[in-house]
């Protein structure tokens, strides 16, 4: 092949030169304090100990590291869910006073109708029928269920505070 680019002009005529490259620190894997190509000497039993003792060390820190950041973690989680739950029941609520104003007008209006026409009293007490009335009730419901599901995530966040 050499030739051949030679013949075409793109090469030189001598042969080529190989070098040996290694990658950096080389090929062994160097030990302080040992020659490379040579076995590394045996460890005593008391610094095989210690070699153990440092490993389970590591280990444990590590173990607690990634105990506190799951922790941290969770904490960040439930903070946020108090968060999320904190702003469902105020909407809940104030959609539920909403329609609590939006009934009582409604009964207002309806008891100056039937005074007007003479037709006597309804009892307040029993609260607006038809829509209104239904839409007040599941909006209760919907209230009620945003206070509980808030009640759980603080206690839950309390929990994982302690």
């Amino acid at each position: 092949m050499a030739r051949v680019a030679h013949r075409d002009g793109l090469g030189t005529p001598e042969a080529p030169e190989l070098a040996l490259v290694t990658p950096p620190g080389g090929r062994a894997k160097e030990v302080a304090g040992q020659v490379p190509g040579t076995r590394p000497a045996k460890m005593t039993a008391e610094e095989r100990a210690q070699a153990r003792a440092e490993a389970k060390a590591r280990a444990a820190e590590e173990a607690a590291a990634a105990r506190e950041r799951r922790r941290q973690e969770a904490l960040a989680e439930a903070e946020q869910a108090v968060a999320e739950a904190d702003r469902s029941a105020e909407a809940a609520g104030a959609a539920e006073q909403e329609l609590e104003d939006s009934v009582q007008q409604l009964e207002e209006s309806l008891a100056d109708a039937r005074r007007t026409q003479g037709r006597g009293n309804r009892d307040p007490r029993r609260g607006a029928g038809g829509p209104a009335g239904h839409r007040l009730t599941e909006t209760r419901l919907t209230a009620r269920r945003a206070r509980n599901a808030q009640r759980s995530v603080r206690r839950e966040l309390d929990r994982l505070r302690k």
